[in-house]
């Protein structure tokens, strides 16, 4: 019965830490958004002092627009900053 519990627990934890990988890689922006209103409701002065270190832990700290990792795909990725590709031709070799 206790093994059952554990087990399931497990599978849920793994479920969870998937679905929060998946949501931080493709929204980016929107999970960045939904963690400064958690972190603002956590600082909140009328919100215990254990409550608010949370928050202080959750915390980020803050990122330019034009900084690489801003959500907008990499810094070769915009329009903004278009930075060449390095080509390399294909050569195809005949087997002997």
């Amino acid at each position: 019965m206790m093994s059952d519990w554990i087990q399931g627990l497990i599978i849920a934890a793994a479920v969870s830490w998937s679905l929060l990988h998946l949501l931080r890689k493709y929204f980016p922006q929107q999970v960045g958004r939904f963690r400064a209103k958690c972190v603002a409701a956590l600082r909140a002065p009328s919100q215990p002092r254990i409550v608010q270190g949370i928050g202080g832990w959750m915390q980020t700290h803050e990122k330019s627009d034009g900084d690489c990792e801003s959500g907008c795909g990499g810094c070769s990725g915009c329009a903004s900053n278009p930075q060449p590709k390095e080509q390399h031709p294909v050569t195809f070799h005949r087997r002997p």
